[in-house]
């Protein structure tokens, strides 16, 4: 899914891309449900551009039957793992969302051996 590599760090909060997982400015993990971790994946990789819902839907439930309150579910939850308050992820009212930040890319990805 992931387009990006490696670690990226958007305010006080990073995302690795390689475990897709977000972490605090102390590194600490903050749980996402898998749904709502691919959800802020997409967005972050199209980070200040509108994406909209049926994209989203598309990358994050491809092959299941939602409705759209499974993806206001995930915004709910990344809002709330963000502490955010509305201000720096979006929403454009009947077309999609939007993260308004810029990403710094910080490490790239653990190579396996």
């Amino acid at each position: 899914m992931a387009k990006f590599l490696g670690k990226y760090q958007f305010g006080a909060h990073y995302f690795d891309f390689g475990t897709m997982e977000l972490r605090n400015s102390k590194e600490q993990l903050v749980p996402l449900r898998a749904q709502s971790t691919d959800v802020l994946a997409e967005l972050l990789q199209h980070s200040g551009r509108l994406v909209t819902k049926s994209d989203l839907m598309e990358q994050v439930w491809s092959d299941t039957f939602v409705t759209d309150d499974s993806l206001v579910k995930c915004i709910s939850d990344i809002r709330k793992a963000l502490g955010d308050d509305g201000s720096l992820l979006v929403t454009v009212p009947k077309r999609g969302y939007r993260l308004d930040l810029s990403l710094i890319h910080i490490s790239e990805p653990t190579r396996q051996y």
